[in-house]
């Protein structure tokens, strides 16, 4: 069972109408302060009297935050991977739109020019929605490995030592750094070298042929 967040109820849509709480709730810094409904009641009594049984009410009280994931934090994060998410759906509508009414690739337009370097950066959009909803998923499920059952502390390995891991970090480091560069150095010199009307086969399906040769609207360069 995970926490719900207590969204504002708001009977009229106009912002003017908000009260200052929930005017604090839209705000993207102020949000941290949001009520989380039911957090205080979680793990419940039950559970913490099972761990701790001569804890008294006040001292479980003090005891269960000790449980909960840093909930400020989840907020930016789970909001951080929605926004992109829905932004790149725009782009991708966009880019379509552009595309079906012969614009894509029409580069003498200045928003042309600058909606494909979006498009370039796109990817890294990507990435960062990813990571973004990893840290939810990881940070939210915190203390636990299985819920209520066995918390990340208890789960660690006592047999792997610090300078093991941190090792282990740096190889995986350098993996993905070199792999970086390789990618990046290939993607670039394929970019400017540009699509070519050789590149594309006759023989092949019209189907088959990329969409902006087929359309005659590629870049030349």
């Amino acid at each position: 069972m995970k926490p719900e967040i207590c969204l504002p109820r708001n009977p009229t849509p106009q912002l003017q109408h908000l009260t200052k709480r929930e005017k604090r709730t839209l705000h993207p810094i102020q949000a941290g302060e949001t009520e989380v409904k039911g957090l205080a009641e979680l793990p419940p009594d039950e559970f913490l009297s099972r761990r701790y049984p001569g804890a008294n009410a006040e001292e479980l009280a003090k005891i269960r935050p000790q449980y909960w994931p840093n909930v400020p934090v989840l907020f930016q994060t789970y909001h951080l991977m929605i926004s992109l998410g829905v932004a790149m759906v725009g782009i991708a509508l966009l880019a379509c739109v552009l595309w079906w009414i012969g614009k894509l690739w029409d580069t003498r337009s200045r928003f042309v020019r600058l909606f494909l370097w979006l498009l370039v950066l796109t990817p890294l959009l990507a990435e960062i929605a990813t990571q973004a909803g990893w840290f939810t998923t990881e940070m939210g499920r915190q203390p636990w490995v299985v819920y209520q059952v066995l918390k990340t502390s208890d789960a660690a390995s006592v047999v792997v030592k610090p300078p093991e891991a941190l090792g282990s970090i740096i190889l995986f480091s350098v993996v993905y750094l070199l792999l970086s560069v390789l990618f990046f150095s290939s993607f670039i010199r394929i970019v400017r070298k540009g699509p070519t009307t050789e590149a594309v086969v006759s023989d092949l399906p019209e189907t088959w042929q990329l969409l902006s040769l087929r359309a005659g609207r590629h870049t030349k360069g």
